[in-house]
């Protein structure tokens, strides 16, 4: 299976690179506080792995998104992973 740890660390990882980028200190601030709540840190290894892909492949979007200088793009994209990931955080609380 996924090396959970190492995935978590990457993610981390490639949310700092994010917020570094963003031109918004709310951005920015909103970033660090999503990826660092405990709830985001204790379940983001449950991720089923179709939930896993989904998640990466909506990192890979929103770099795609940020190369081509498309904020809209970005923006559709960081609501859909939001949401998705509300959606799995949802599932572990109800559990």
């Amino acid at each position: 299976g996924p090396d959970h740890e190492r995935i978590g660390h990457l993610n981390q990882a490639f949310h700092r690179e994010i917020h570094g980028a963003a031109a918004s200190r709310y951005v920015a601030g909103m970033l660090t506080g999503l990826v660092q709540m405990p709830l985001v840190l204790r379940t983001f290894h449950r991720y089923e792995p179709a939930e896993l892909r989904r998640s990466m492949g909506h990192h890979r979007e929103l770099v795609a998104a940020l190369r081509a200088r498309r904020p809209e793009w970005a923006e559709a994209v960081m609501h859909a992973h939001v949401e998705a990931a509300r959606v799995t955080l949802r599932r572990e609380v109800e559990r």
